[in-house]
């Protein structure tokens, strides 16, 4: 079966290109939404800012004209808002196995029709048709990273670019720091009456329970060479947020720019 074109359309005609794959109308309710605001809290803050402004500074400079770009697991829509904002020209889509998360992110800007429910290993799209794909602390929960890797690989033009952002190999060795990070801000909030205190024990504790079973958490070296192994060459690699240990400053989340080789 041959697989969903995007591209071939103005923004406007596509409507739903995937067939029915976009997400619909009705959802069921979101249990975090009970948190919704816990992540216009987090998006203020440093680590996020930095990630977001070195993510928009790469979307910026891709040199296609109305470029078509991917955000792999999206969630909550706050990236995509920002790339479509800030590359007014482009063709945005958020690509996540949640439905249920279509909520945050239309809430944030993101038109339904732009919201694919897809597994970021397995996206409905012909070869070679993307210009960027982006994604933001994805990566490191993923069981086989290759693979997002390798299907990245596949639907990016020649000379496309993909950029990650994502926990590094300290994250069981430092979690717990950053959580505190995290706490100090989201209590902060509570104290401001901005946010609920039973929602920040949610999240906080829904953060620690996935953080413990995190699979991928990767270094900047093995960030570089799986990449490589896949066919990109490896632009950029920067410390996305540095944690605060009582051995000094070490790096927790990073971020590379990679650009798809021309022969593959």
């Amino acid at each position: 079966r041959s697989r969903r074109r995007l591209g071939d359309e103005t923004a406007e005609a596509r409507g739903d290109p995937f067939g029915g794959l976009t997400c619909p109308r009705r959802l069921n309710h979101f249990p975090e939404g009970a948190y919704h605001t816990v992540y216009d809290i987090l998006v203020k803050l440093p680590f996020y800012r930095h990630a977001t402004d070195l993510h928009m500074q790469w979307i910026r400079s891709i040199k296609t004209p109305r470029p078509l770009i991917i955000e792999a697991g999206g969630g909550t829509g706050i990236m995509s808002a920002e790339a479509r904002r800030v590359r007014y020209d482009a063709d945005v889509y958020l690509f996540d196995i949640n439905p249920a998360m279509a909520e945050h992110a239309e809430s944030h800007g993101v038109p339904r029709n732009k919201i694919v429910i897809a597994d970021i290993t397995q996206m409905s799209l012909d070869r070679s048709r993307v210009d960027h794909v982006f994604s933001h602390s994805v990566l490191w929960s993923l069981p086989r990273p290759a693979a997002f890797f390798v299907e990245a690989q596949r639907v990016l033009k020649p000379g496309g670019t993909l950029a990650v952002s994502t926990v590094g190999e300290n994250l069981h060795r430092y979690r717990q720091y950053f959580i505190d990070y995290l706490d100090e801000h989201l209590s902060a909030a509570v104290s401001r009456g901005t946010v609920s205190a039973e929602h920040t024990m949610i999240f906080l504790e829904h953060n620690k329970r996935i953080t413990e079973v995190a699979t991928s958490p990767l270094s900047a070296r093995q960030l570089r060479e799986l990449g490589e192994k896949h066919g990109f060459e490896v632009e950029v690699v920067a410390d996305c947020y540095v944690v605060d240990t009582p051995e000094g400053p070490r790096p927790y989340f990073y971020q590379v720019l990679y650009q798809k080789g021309g022969q593959w």
